[in-house]
């Protein structure tokens, strides 16, 4: 059985699941946000053997009948409402959260990936070294809280240069939920950059972009795609921003050198799995931005007809 570890609200789970019921594998779906609500956990030891369980409304898994794990997205532990003093709520939420991450650890089978590979995989700083070290450009950098760095950095480039957050892109505000999205620097900005010192930001040299390429590693395939990001305004600087943008994709054959290193940095990164941004400069060179070890592809299966869940499902079967 394939466990899958996420939330109830990733539809980019729904796209291996699909597939898993078209193959008539089994499998079972471990929304943690449901925990320990919904869901019960039971980790048993001995003189001899250790076991876990974990038990749901749709069924159960335990350590004898997984084959393979999937560390997608999971959502923190809910406390059950009759729990209303502050101090235990914080209490059970601890508890339940370590007992989550008990678990993962002592998963003992093919992961995509394992959950601390992932967690050290996400640090955009480390990304970056490994990435030069593989041979990649990579854009000038500056990752700091002091304005007067984050001035001489943007004089540096001749006023060229972007700002994208550190790890955290969504934050909440008065009940309300933002994204944070790469922006240019502008001249105006330098004059309010008083909350540069409250929290760090990445500050790099702006590429002028012909293309974005988002390379989907899966193992050993790859899946890239051109992504046409010039011909909106809104999407200039990233792709992502925008409502409702159409913009055109289509598949992209990177040249073999630069396939081996996007292999090599996902190998080097102990990661099974890794989204990995790309972007071709006007002047016809690649810049690596980073890799996300969790990233978004539904999308690109869906426009371009590329088997990227089927690549998941394979890793996690053991037939790839």
């Amino acid at each position: 059985m394939i466990l899958i570890i996420t939330n109830k609200q990733d539809i980019t789970t729904d796209y291996v699941v699909l597939k898993l019921q078209e193959r008539d594998l089994p499998f079972f779906r471990f929304n943690t946000e449901d925990y320990p609500i919904h869901y019960k956990i039971d980790y048993t030891a001995d003189r001899t053997a250790n076991s876990w369980r974990i038990t749901g409304k749709n069924g159960a898994i335990d350590s004898r009948t997984i084959k393979g794990a999937w560390y997608r997205r999971p959502g923190a532990p809910q406390i059950d409402s009759i729990v209303t003093e502050d101090g235990l709520r914080d209490y059970a939420f601890e508890e339940s959260a370590e007992l989550l991450q008990a678990l993962y650890a002592l998963i003992n089978v093919r992961w995509l990936s394992e959950p601390l590979a992932i967690r050290k995989a996400e640090s955009k700083a480390y990304q970056l070294l490994l990435a030069r070290e593989l041979g990649f450009n990579v854009p000038m950098t500056l990752i700091t809280t002091d304005r007067n760095k984050v001035n001489d950095f943007y004089e540096s480039c001749l006023g060229q240069v972007v700002v994208k957050p550190l790890r955290q892109a969504v934050f909440k505000s008065g009940g309300d939920e933002f994204v944070i999205f790469t922006s240019k620097l502008a001249e105006e900005d330098r004059g309010a950059l008083e909350s540069v010192q409250y929290a760090p930001s990445i500050y790099q040299e702006f590429i002028d972009k012909a293309l974005d390429i988002r390379v989907t590693v899966v193992g050993n395939k790859i899946f890239a795609a051109a992504i046409h990001s010039q011909d909106c305004y809104e999407t200039k600087v990233d792709w992502r921003h925008g409502e409702k943008i159409d913009l055109p994709y289509e598949v992209y054959e990177l040249a073999d050198d630069l396939r081996e290193k996007c292999l090599r940095l996902v190998q080097q990164l102990g990661l099974k799995f890794g989204a990995i941004d790309l972007v071709l400069s006007r002047s016809g060179d690649f810049y690596f931005l980073e890799i996300n070890p969790n990233g978004q592809w539904a999308w690109i299966e869906e426009r371009l007809g590329l088997d990227i869940s089927g690549a998941i499902i394979d890793i996690l079967t053991g037939d790839s």
